[in-house]
């Protein structure tokens, strides 16, 4: 039995960005070719064709909080975005060169990052329909996942403001039994609204990614975020919607063997 993976590059060539990013549908981190590929939910469409000739395709990336997207794509001309999708074969270390094009859009929502590429060649190879990964691929909150996100809201009115306004303090978030680290906090007031994304939760301290504007301290809402894993479902009560496969084995014994412990 063949074994293989789905590697995929997500490479800026403007002169001035240089970053690439790299996805695989491994349960574990990849080293291929001097780059560091990251677990990742991925669903790739079938490609769309002009006669006989591939015009475009689109991938579909989950976004857990452990392989976050750079947050770059509004500041970026779509043209110096280049995708490549290959396959690499387990046994013999051989990479086989899939699809690759240019990005022409992007959709972002909460969870997904949608990219349609134009294909600089005819494609020879058929798209998997979608990739395991012991990660979930639903969307979080949605009607696959189950959860209802007004059900998680935590509310807060008790809290403290650190001084360069970037950690925010409070018995609640020590409280909170949902994972905060990639959430939101939301702000709603009268003369105010903002929200602010969550880098980090410790104990009753969150940090945050940008500043918190908000004027003296008024009520929060604080959404939970999920990182796609199982034991994130469990914290969420929710496994009987989770849709990863956590225990597929990263070796295969038909092909590796089987390893008898004396």
């Amino acid at each position: 039995m063949r074994r293989f993976i789905y590697l995929v590059d997500i490479q800026n060539t403007s002169p001035s960005g240089g970053w690439g990013y790299h996805l695989t549908t491994a349960l574990s981190e990849v080293q291929y070719n001097g780059k560091t590929y990251i677990p990742a939910p991925l669903r790739v469409s079938e490609a769309k064709f002009r006669g006989t000739e591939s015009v475009s395709f689109s991938i579909e990336i989950g976004m857990a909080i452990k392989h976050q997207i750079p947050n770059l794509f509004s500041s970026l001309i779509l043209s110096d975005l280049i995708v490549q999708i290959g396959e690499l074969n387990l046994d013999t270390d051989d990479y086989t060169l899939i699809a690759r094009g240019q990005v022409s859009a992007v959709e972002r929502t909460k969870d997904v990052l949608r990219l349609t590429i134009q294909a600089f060649s005819p494609l020879e190879y058929d798209f998997p329909p979608l990739s395991f990964s012991s990660l979930c691929p639903h969307r979080f909150c949605d009607r696959n996942c189950g959860i209802v996100l007004n059900d998680i809201v935590l509310n807060v009115t008790s809290y403290s403001v650190s001084n360069d306004l970037y950690t925010l303090t409070s018995d609640a978030f020590s409280a909170s039994p949902y994972p905060l680290k990639g959430g939101v906090v939301e702000v709603i007031t009268e003369d105010f609204y903002g929200v602010y994304i969550i880098a980090d939760h410790s104990g009753n301290k969150i940090t945050l990614v940008s500043p918190f504007t908000a004027p003296a301290t008024p009520p929060l809402k604080l959404y939970p975020a999920c990182d796609k894993t199982l034991e994130s479902c469990q914290k969420f009560n929710n496994v009987r919607h989770f849709a990863g496969f956590p225990f597929i084995p990263s070796i295969n014994p038909v092909t590796s063997g089987f390893k008898v412990d004396d």
